[in-house]
């Protein structure tokens, strides 16, 4: 009895420590194959400031990667802050299948597009940045694939450099496009202004419109919200298509040589005040 109980205690001893040490070994290989996956450690970034997207919602950020001096790889993410939310930023290349009515898939936030971003001169086509913030410590760690499927990984963690890119995006406001045209019919003309900003989980449009005799040769003016003639709704929430009547207030709108802006000062019937603006410039489309 006394030698089966040694036995057993020797086996079980054998067995614990082989379990143990097992684990140990098959621990430090993925350890190490973890540690080896990140296989380029920057020693610089910079984080440049370039303005509001296409789409105004969000921030156009561009992001260089650098090595002993030598730029590694270069990024533009799109986030709701201009110097970078936390997050993942996931490769983005498809619009929304259901809503083929949202023009404004793209440039969401925390994405990125193909053909602005590249691994020296590839093209990346897939894969992701995480982006970790914690007051002016920034830690990125780059996970991606290029056009000829190779995979690139990288980290960097410290403080960046943070620059102005010129020329700079021409939209600073939360109005990324402005729309106007005639939308009488049967011989009646009817002025509408269009302001749209937003993607596709968020949006503000602001659509004003109002009888005329004749469409006038240029828009510069003030336009009162309310006055008895004209109609005025915005969008706030584009998956809901939520449209909602203004009460009261005005849209200016100026221009110096060929450049438009647009100032939005209303208020809704619920009381709530927007104050936003259109300075890009150009309209998407128009009648002039």
């Amino acid at each position: 009895m006394g030698s089966n109980r040694l036995k057993k205690t020797i086996t079980a001893f054998i067995f614990n420590f082989m379990k143990k040490y097992v684990f140990i070994f098959f621990l430090s290989i993925y350890c190490f194959s973890c540690k080896q996956e990140i296989n380029n450690e920057f020693d610089k970034v910079i984080l440049y400031y370039y303005g509001r997207s296409p789409i105004g919602t969000t921030f156009e950020v561009p992001v260089q990667f650098y090595n002993s001096g030598k730029e590694i790889a270069s990024f533009t993410l799109y986030s709701y802050n201009a110097d970078l939310e936390n997050g993942i930023y996931k490769y983005n290349d498809t619009t929304y299948a259901g809503i083929n009515w949202v023009r404004n898939s793209y440039y969401v936030d925390k994405t990125f597009y193909k053909g602005l971003c590249k691994w020296g001169d590839k093209i990346i086509t897939d894969g992701s940045v995480t982006v970790t913030k914690e007051n002016n410590t920034y830690t990125f760690i780059v996970d991606v694939i290029d056009n000829t499927g190779k995979k690139h990984t990288g980290k960097f963690k410290g403080n960046v450099t943070k620059e102005n890119k010129y020329p700079q995006s021409e939209i600073k406001g939360k109005f990324a496009e402005v729309y106007v045209a005639d939308t009488g019919w049967q011989g009646a003309h009817k002025l509408m202004i269009g302001l749209e900003g937003g993607d596709t989980f968020y949006s503000l449009k602001i659509y004003y419109s109002v009888p005329c005799e004749e469409m006038p040769n240029d828009i510069v003016g003030v336009y009162q919200i309310n006055n008895g003639i004209q109609s005025s709704k915005y969008w706030c929430d584009i998956l809901n298509r939520n449209m909602i009547n203004l009460a009261d207030g005005q849209i200016t709108v100026s221009r110096d040589n060929n450049k438009y802006k647009i100032d939005v000062d209303v208020t809704d019937v619920n009381g709530y005040r927007i104050q936003e603006c259109f300075d890009g410039g150009y309209f998407g489309s128009s009648i002039y």
